[in-house]
């Protein structure tokens, strides 16, 4: 495969009766999504089926809608809810200073302010406007953390460390406060 492809979004949900998909974007930019002439759907690949070119695309509330060629109904749309769309990643924007996409935080130790490692990130998901961290603690647990101000810290890319505020113990269950 010449060149690779990066993760733009998140298929949503369908739009009306003709095909249309709801892309929830992971870019911030979506100036550049509206302009693509074609996608892959997940996974990826250089086969014929996997790029889909795009008839029509534009924003609606939070998300982008997209008509890709061929697909005419809902039934068609809907049986692609939870896939990824790509593209290459030469078309991908610039992003702005200190800027960063979530999934290049995955794998990064989660870390107390006072320094005690509390897990692991696992994936980050997009609800809204939002993300969410899945912590996997040290005990095995899982625990879903809002990725704002009040519960994460800095963002250690360096040193591939997520700090969590102390607020952060008001999400785990009693048996967890006191690791």
């Amino acid at each position: 495969m010449a060149g690779g492809y990066i993760a733009i979004g998140k298929i949503v949900g369908a739009h009306g009766i003709r095909g249309e998909l709801k892309l929830l974007p992971y870019l911030d930019d979506v100036g550049s999504l509206l302009q693509l002439e074609a996608v892959n759907l997940e996974p990826p690949s250089e086969e014929p089926d996997s790029r889909k070119p795009v008839e029509l695309a534009r924003v609606h509330k939070r998300t982008i809608l997209l008509k890709l060629e061929g697909l005419e109904t809902r039934n068609q749309a809907e049986a692609l809810v939870g896939r990824e769309v790509h593209m290459p990643e030469e078309l991908e924007p610039e992003l702005p200073e200190g800027s960063f996409k979530l999934k290049t935080l995955l794998g990064m130790a989660v870390m107390s302010e006072s320094g005690i490692r509390l897990g692991t990130l696992k994936d980050v998901d997009l609800h809204g406007e939002r993300a969410t961290l899945e912590v996997r603690l040290e005990s095995g647990q899982h625990v879903l953390v809002p990725f704002v101000d009040e519960y994460v810290g800095p963002v250690d890319r360096e040193g591939k460390t997520i700090i969590l505020k102390p607020a952060f113990d008001r999400l785990l269950a009693p048996e967890e406060v006191g690791r």
